[in-house]
């Protein structure tokens, strides 16, 4: 029994969900952030490396994937340090 793509949709809800979840604001909002956009990198950086794997995306789409993993990344970072600052 191939589970693969059981896994893999997981995987894809999961990230999903938790950037969503990230979305509101609560005690570790930063930490889920990070995490949300840290789980978007590792997955397009794996779709570049192994391109011939049966569930890869075209690397057009794994080098999207990796740009806005980045900008999430750095949103989430520039929203944590606007909170942050004092009125």
């Amino acid at each position: 029994m191939n589970l693969h793509y059981a896994v893999m949709a997981i995987t894809y809800l999961t990230l999903v969900l938790a950037g969503a979840w990230s979305a509101f604001p609560a005690t570790a909002v930063r930490t889920a952030r990070a995490l949300t956009g840290l789980a978007g990198v590792v997955l397009a950086v794996g779709f570049l490396v192994n391109p011939d794997a049966v569930s890869s995306i075209d690397a057009t789409w794994a080098i999207g994937l990796l740009i806005a993993s980045v900008v999430y990344l750095a949103l989430g970072e520039v929203a944590a340090r606007a909170r942050m600052e004092p009125s």
